[in-house]
This record gives structure tokens, sequence and C-alpha cells, in this order.
């Protein structure tokens, strides 16, 4: 016999279900009926096989999720959390497709029915608490990671979301003590030592830069920790540095376009305009549509005094990004001296 608690969401599973767009025609998916993707036509084959198995629903689901179908991806995991109504990736799953369809509201309504269900689930409180977060429902998120906290109290990702609520409401001393407490649990928690080493440099402590080195120490190969040190480092005005720390993102990876656009706009503020041309150069030798770097590189031939290129190049931001109005304005102002 159903507990309330599980009838009550085999309730909410059929609402889902039945306020999908168009659910006639989805209706005829799962009858077999042949769509021109071959991976979700097998699908849906199998689930005419299978209607009571969840997890075709929930493989279908993810195929649609992955193709931007998210009205399909919802209807079935509607379907799947009618059979299986208790699953907690199901709702995490169904989460993250709200997400990304700008619904987040009932991303988190989502989320706080998987939290009822599973009431000291780590996982489940931490993608709860990391959405009331992005919701600005810092005070919700703080409950919510004391609850994790208190099922778990050594967890580094908790502490993590904690000083980022901390941080948002502006309470430096404790986002930095959250974020402390984060990578002594883990100190290879990559994505803490960075948040650490960016508040204390917000701070202007003397020894900002080593944390910033921890981070890098913490996941060797990784760009991330290179990028945010190069930041820093281009802030503190100390351009060759940060230039040379750009160039070990590139060791890394050499098809990381931000690190040579990044490299450009430090040679454009130290006036190595022929340098800061090169390497939007080579940014948009790597990606074509990268409109910043055609604005730029137009800046520096501007610079230059080769007004034709950087219309060009003015132009060809403008078009790739309309609502990019620095171009414009490179426009309107070489064509007015003309």
């Amino acid at each position: 016999m159903l507990s309330i608690k599980h009838f009550l969401f085999l309730i909410i599973a059929s609402l889902l279900l039945f306020s999908c767009k168009d659910q006639a025609n989805k209706d005829k998916e799962v009858t077999g009926q042949y769509h021109p993707d071959p991976i979700i036509n097998e699908l849906t084959i199998l689930i005419k096989e299978n209607p009571d198995d969840a997890e075709l629903f929930v493989s279908r689901a993810r195929a649609f999720y992955e193709r931007e179908g998210y009205d399909e991806a919802i209807y079935d995991m509607s379907r799947a959390m009618m059979i299986d109504s208790i699953n907690a990736d199901y709702h995490h799953l169904l989460a993250d497709i709200y997400i990304d369809y700008y619904k987040s509201r009932l991303a988190l309504s989502t989320m706080q029915r998987a939290v009822v269900l599973h009431p000291e689930r780590i996982p489940t409180l931490l993608k709860l608490a990391e959405l009331q977060t992005v919701l600005t429902f810092y005070d919700e998120s703080m409950r919510t990671l004391d609850k994790a906290l208190n099922v778990d109290p050594q967890n580094a990702k908790a502490f993590l979301l904690m000083g980022i609520n901390f941080a948002y409401l502006q309470d430096t001393a404790r986002a930095i003590g959250s974020f402390q407490r984060s990578v002594q649990i883990d100190p290879e928690y990559t994505d803490a030592w960075i948040k650490l080493a960016r508040l204390r440099a917000s701070r202007n402590e003397p020894n900002a830069i080593q944390f910033f080195d921890n981070a890098i120490k913490s996941s060797p190969g990784n760009v991330i920790p290179y990028m945010a040190k190069a930041d820093f480092l281009w802030e503190e005005e100390q351009y060759d540095q940060a230039i040379e720390t750009f160039k070990e993102v590139i060791k890394l990876d050499q098809s990381y376009e931000d690190a040579y656009y990044n490299i450009g706009l430090v040679y454009l503020e130290m006036d190595s305009i022929e340098m800061a041309h090169k390497h939007f150069d080579l940014t948009i030798n790597m990606n074509p549509l990268y409109h910043k770097a055609y604005y730029y590189r137009g800046l520096a031939s501007e610079y230059l005094g080769n007004t034709e290129s950087a219309i060009q190049d003015y132009e060809q931001c403008n078009n790739l990004e309309p609502t990019f109005t620095k171009a414009q304005d490179g426009i309107r102002r070489l064509k007015n001296k003309n």
C-alpha cells in the first residue's frame, strides 16, 4: 500500500505529465511512431515494448535534453516519475532540465520535493542549497546547508556553498572562514582555493598570491586556477607576470582561446600594440566567431593607423554581435574622420 507521501508524489508527477505541451503528439511517440533521430527512435521502440521501464523514459529524456527538446524531456521525466516517484536522481535530472529551460522556480520546487523524500541525502541537500543560492535565497540556502552539515560535518562542498552565501551577503570574514574550512577538509578542492584566493586578494592581503598558487597545486593540469592567477596579476598591473601565466595556460591547452585574447588585452594596456594585434589575430584564427577579438584587433589597427582594417574588424564584430555598441562607436568614429 502506498504511503501518503508517495501517493502525493504520484499526483504531482501526473500533473506534470498532463501539463506538457502537445500531449497528444507526445503520446504518439510512445506508440512507436518513427522519429528522425535514430537514438530517440530506438528508445521509442523500446518504450513501446517496455512501457513500465522508467529508465527507458529517463534515457529518452536525456536524449531530448541533449538536443534541447525540453518539453519532450520534461514529459518523459514525468512518465518516469509516475513509475518511480522516489528516485532522487530523477528529481536531479528534471531540475537540470528546468534550469536550462529557464524555469528556475520549477527546478526549485522539484528539488524541494526531492529533499522531502530524501531529507538526509547529501547530494540532494547540496543541489537544493546551490539552487537556492543561485536564486538569491541565501537564508534558505544556509538552512539547507545546516541540514547537510548535521548529516556530514566534514563536507567540503557544503562549506564552499556556505562561503559563497556569505560572500553574496558581503560577510567577507565568514566567507573566508568557510572557504578555509573547505580546503582544510579537502586540500584538492580547487574551486574553494580560487574563491579563497580572490577574497583574500580583494582585501589586499600581501600573501594572496600564495592562495592562487595553492589552487594551481591542487589540480595540476587544470587551466582554471592559472587563469585566475593571471587575472589577479593583471589587476595588480603585474603585466609581465600575467602574460607569463597566461602562456602557462597555453602550454597546458593550446586551443584555449581566452588565454590568447587576454594576452592581447594585457599588451594593449602595456601599449604594445603590435603584440596585441598579433594575439587578437591568433584568437580569431582559433575562433572566427569571437566578436570581441575582432573589436580589439580593430582597435589595435586603429592605433596603428590602419583605418580600413579597423573598420572591417568593427563591422565584423557588429555583424556577429549587434548589441556590442563599442564596435558601432568605432565605425562612426572612423567614418566621421574620413
